[in-house]
């Protein structure tokens, strides 16, 4: 990974938390300042807390646009009951304005996701970034802890910069499933489960109407998106000859990267892409470990890419 200046954690919240906000100032106030979203977080999937960088007091709130009853006092932290249970996975839109004590308003909406409490944990293993009609961009998760995947989100940044991020259906696995996901195409033979001896595969569609990058980009497995949107896996990627963006190639992959360096989920340079063609992906070396480095991936040799089944550390040799 090419070297990144660390940003202030403030920002890091900010890009983390997939806020949309609109300001209104009190003409008469000295002050023009608005209040800023610092962070939220989930508690038993319906009491919602939610940080600012002032004392605010909520005006109005509503979730998919019904409003709720809240509390009416000034504080810098705001809890709010959703006033019903998130099922695990099932992302709904809160939406709420807030007025400081200068009078200046703002509104912000954010997506709440349902968190699973029987979460399975899973490990990227393998990545298809050039695909063809008939082998289109794959991303493929091996399972190392029994559960169900309700509230994993895969996504191709940080959230907020993302061009796409797909919430996996609520999928009972065990260890060593695999599950390989379809990122922009139908995938070929269709949605379907297989049994392979002692595991399961599944195969299934992300629905993104964008390719993933083929040279410079990121994908990123979410436990869940609620506020800092803990990260369980992540696979950075750049071509050697990348300049723009500090060398990551563009702005998704620079802010994306540097997130990871912070919050210590990667080290050092990023899996070096020059030689992934249609037939060569990114495959993690067998038997899997998560050294949040480059050195546990490799480059496969031609057609032996593995989605679906044991990687083979078959390394393409130029």
């Amino acid at each position: 990974m090419k070297k990144a200046l660390l940003i202030p954690m403030m920002a890091f919240l900010l890009i983390s938390c997939p806020a949309e906000s609109y300001d209104m100032h009190n003409l008469f106030s000295p002050s023009k300042k608005s209040p800023v979203l610092l962070d939220f977080k989930l508690y038993s999937n319906r009491l919602i807390s939610i940080g600012f960088d002032e004392q605010v007091i909520l005006l109005e709130v509503l979730l998919d646009n019904n409003r709720l009853v809240h509390d009416k006092t000034f504080s810098r932290l705001q809890n709010i009951d959703l006033q019903m249970r998130l099922d695990a996975g099932i992302e709904k839109r809160l939406s709420f304005t807030v007025e400081n004590h200068q009078g200046n308003t703002a509104r912000f909406s954010i997506p709440v996701v349902g968190v699973n409490m029987n979460q399975a944990k899973a490990l990227i293993t393998e990545l298809s970034t050039k695909g063809t009609a008939d082998s289109p961009d794959r991303v493929e998760l091996h399972i190392t802890k029994d559960g169900t995947t309700a509230g994993l989100c895969l996504s191709d940044a940080v959230i907020g910069m993302e061009d796409h991020r797909f919430h996996l259906p609520e999928l009972k696995v065990k260890k060593n499933d695999i599950i390989v996901i379809s990122w922009d195409r139908e995938i070929p033979g269709g949605e379907r489960t297989e049994k392979n001896g002692m595991y399961n595969t599944f195969f299934i569609n992300a629905g993104s109407g964008k390719t993933l990058s083929g040279s410079n980009g990121v994908v990123i497995l979410f436990s869940h998106i609620n506020g800092d949107g803990a990260i369980m896996d992540a696979l950075p990627y750049n071509s050697s000859s990348a300049s723009l963006s500090d060398g990551y190639g563009n702005e998704k992959s620079r802010v994306s990267a540097e997130r990871l360096i912070s919050d210590g989920l990667w080290e050092g340079d990023t899996v070096i892409s020059d030689e992934v063609t249609t037939s060569r992906v990114i495959a993690r070396y067998w038997p899997y470990q998560d050294t949040n480095t480059k050195d546990d991936f490799y480059i496969t040799a031609a057609r032996n890419s593995t989605f679906g089944e044991r990687n083979t550390n078959v390394v393409y040799v130029p």
